[in-house]
């Protein structure tokens, strides 16, 4: 039996049933993060996994992973300064659990990643 943890930020709204998405064809399934320069008719769009949503089926790849993650959170925590954001209006860190995930992600090749449709 497969097990399966949806990981989704609490203001996520579901239209419809996320039973729908759930797949053994891979190991994570997830939206790219899109990120916004200052100009806004400058829009970049990066490689990195935005962890507001997540899917993923639980086996050794994807525990692994997690158990990574929070070793890469808790290095990152540790050398946090806190300093102003770029545009001036919040405190920019160098250490969130999105940062951790993607970095994590990149040490292991063998994950099996489905990228959701924008």
């Amino acid at each position: 039996r497969r097990k399966t943890i949806i990981f989704a930020d609490a203001d996520t709204r579901f239209l419809s049933d996320p039973l729908e998405i759930i797949s053994d064809r891979y190991d994570i399934a997830a939206c790219r993060e899109t990120v916004f320069r200052k100009d806004k008719f400058d829009r970049v769009v990066t490689l990195s996994i935005n962890t507001g949503f997540l899917v993923l089926n639980k086996n050794e790849r994807t525990t692994n992973l997690i158990k990574r993650q929070q070793l890469i959170y808790e290095e990152l925590r540790l050398g946090i300064e806190a300093r102003e954001g770029q545009d001036g209006s919040a405190e920019a860190f160098p250490c969130n659990d999105q940062k951790a995930f993607n970095l994590a992600l990149e040490t292991n090749p063998f994950i099996k990643i489905f990228i959701f449709p924008s």
